[in-house]
């Protein structure tokens, strides 16, 4: 069963969308069926109607009741997952810009990584849907602590990472291998705000 918040054709607004198909390492596995739900209430909105993406009477059972449990996890702040948040590994820079290493040139503003509320965890997770994080960046990171920040969004930097102004970090986040997110550990007390030099 593969579960996402997404946006369907002919649909106003996000829904839950629950297929047939999972995934096995680098594969994908299982079948074609779905069905589009209400994330607001669970409510079925749509299905597979053709041979190969009709889901079975076992599935919209199952479906349906994942759907429901879904909508109640989220009551009252479905709008949560359509915010953009950010994640920032460590400190501040002093000045308030990030440095583009390969050119050496400061940035317009703080770098960070966009990032989401994940539907099924509850947690925090990359949006990858900005393609501007990659395993091999992290890795250079791992040992910082990461943050949730909040600040205004001044454009993008030479790597196609969301730049912020007047940043300032929200709460300690942990990463959960098994669920594949990060959780917020902690709030910050004293918010660290980008291009404060007494860090």
């Amino acid at each position: 069963m593969n579960i996402r918040y997404t946006e369907a054709p002919g649909i106003e607004g996000k829904v839950i969308r629950i297929d047939g198909w999972e995934e096995d390492g680098h594969r994908m596995t299982g079948n074609g069926h779905w069905m589009i739900f209400d994330p607001s209430t669970g409510e079925e909105l749509a299905r597979g109607t053709d041979w190969i993406s009709t889901p079975t009477e076992a599935e919209a059972v199952s479906w349906q009741e994942k759907a429901k449990e879904l909508a109640a996890k989220w009551k009252g702040r479905v709008t949560d997952l359509n915010k953009t948040l950010y994640i920032r590994y460590g400190r501040f820079p002093p000045s308030g810009q990030s440095r583009n290493y390969a050119s050496g040139m400061l940035e317009t503003g703080i770098s960070v990584y966009p990032a989401k509320y994940d539907l099924v965890s509850g947690g925090i997770i990359f949006d990858d849907n900005y393609g501007v994080w990659q395993d091999g960046t992290l890795i250079s990171v791992m040992h910082r602590t990461p943050y949730l920040v909040e600040g205004e969004y001044v454009g993008d930097g030479s790597d196609g990472e969301p730049l912020l102004r007047n940043a300032r970090k929200v709460a300690k986040l942990v990463y959960n291998q098994e669920k594949r997110c990060f959780f917020i550990r902690g709030r910050v007390e004293q918010a660290e705000r980008s291009g404060d030099r007494r860090q």
